[in-house]
């Protein structure tokens, strides 16, 4: 898990020995700009399954446009765009 700057465009790097993380690992990099950090660049070598800081920013702005704009409904509508929102990333 990183949820440090390193790794952002401004600060670049990786603070994790990424030669730790093994195909049965979970990954998450807090970091969104550049959408594919080093770490994740490691993660997705071994095949490990990652939550980056894109789906961190996408889906936090999902939750509160539900929880503050459309509490009352379903929003299946609004979640049925986020994968492509994420892959545009």
């Amino acid at each position: 898990m990183n949820c440090s700057p390193v790794g952002h465009a401004n600060h670049p790097g990786c603070p994790i020995d990424t030669t730790l993380i093994q195909s049965h690992h979970w990954v998450f990099d807090a970091v969104y700009i550049p959408a594919m950090t080093e770490f994740l660049t490691a993660e997705t070598a071994v095949g490990a399954a990652e939550l980056s800081g894109i789906d961190l920013l996408l889906y936090q702005g999902l939750d509160a446009f539900q929880h503050f704009i459309r509490p009352d409904h379903d929003n299946a509508d609004v979640y049925a765009i986020a994968e492509s929102l994420r892959q545009y990333y």
